[in-house]
């Protein structure tokens, strides 16, 4: 076994138990919209931050490096409110629960004081999977390193790689999406990963809210588009539904050690370079990288 998949082995594998209790996660990511269809306010949606904790009871987990709260949380449920990529994107990370219907609740109760807020200032959270004021808004990342070094990496596509990209590298700024995850133990992980690659498609295509006005793409799933022929689409095994169904455990390893790798932390700071696949990383002696204010260093792994 290669070190590098033992090292994917021990991350992947290490927190999955043999017989979990089942309880599901879920993740929302909606646009916050200037209802005069100006740009959003950033004003507006950092105040949104500083109010909440006050009437939802929520702590604030994480600020910017100007010190505005940008993920809160509730200790009780450990549901996380968070700004995702840009300020112009809210996320609802539900912490686990047992069914659908009680992150649907406290859903309902958080939305509903949000729009409230939001409303006061003439703006709202809307359901689409594009920010509908995509080319009004900055589109600049909130300013925290992860936040700062992806779109940072996306913008590499400007240099122009070895195949053709989009022209929208900013695009992470005003996309959004939805998670669910389920707890699976280490006899069915991979039945459960391949039943999903079998009807990702059609949900897809079912939920399909990502229409884009700027570009010639005829679909509603431009989401997929933003994705594959962005930086992050350069390796196949990094974006879009599993390729092949995993014979086993071997097999699905192998794939993901073909998936690759950006980004590095060192001494507290954040890194990122072109992508480099995992089966490939260790054994690379250098990586020139770059530092979050564009500054050329030599990582080594």
């Amino acid at each position: 076994m290669s070190r590098s998949v033992e090292l994917l082995k021990k991350r992947y594998l290490k927190n999955i138990k043999e017989n979990p209790n089942l309880f599901i996660g879920i993740e929302l990511e909606y646009p916050i919209v200037n209802l005069e269809g100006k740009a959003t306010n950033g004003e507006v949606v950092k105040d949104l931050f500083r109010y909440l904790p006050s009437v939802l009871g929520f702590t604030i987990e994480k600020v910017d490096d100007f010190g505005n709260p940008i993920q809160l949380l509730d200790p009780v449920s450990q549901d996380t409110i968070l700004f995702e990529v840009a300020y112009t994107t809210i996320e609802f990370a539900f912490g686990k629960a047992e069914s659908i219907q009680e992150v649907e609740e406290r859903f309902n109760f958080y939305m509903a004081t949000i729009q409230n807020k939001l409303g006061e200032a003439n703006h709202a959270i809307v359901g689409c999977g594009i920010h509908p004021n995509w080319d009004k808004n900055e589109n600049c990342p909130v300013t925290y390193p992860r936040y700062q070094m992806l779109m940072a990496y996306l913008n590499l596509s400007r240099s122009k790689t070895s195949r053709d990209l989009h022209d929208f590298p900013e695009y992470g700024a005003f996309i959004c999406g939805s998670q669910v995850q389920l707890d699976v133990s280490r006899s069915n992980y991979l039945r459960v990963i391949n039943a999903f690659t079998q009807i990702e498609a059609a949900k897809a295509y079912l939920f399909a809210n990502s229409e884009f006005s700027g570009a010639d793409w005829d679909t509603k799933i431009s989401r997929d588009i933003f994705w594959e022929e962005s930086m992050h689409g350069i390796y196949p095994e990094n974006i879009g539904v599993n390729a092949r169904l995993f014979k086993d455990e071997a097999d699905f390893f192998d794939y993901l050690n073909h998936s690759a790798i950006f980004t590095a932390e060192r001494d507290g700071e954040t890194y990122y370079f072109y992508p480099i696949r995992a089966k490939d990383y260790l054994g690379t002696p250098e990586i020139h990288a770059f530092a979050l204010d564009g500054e050329e260093i030599l990582l080594y792994p």
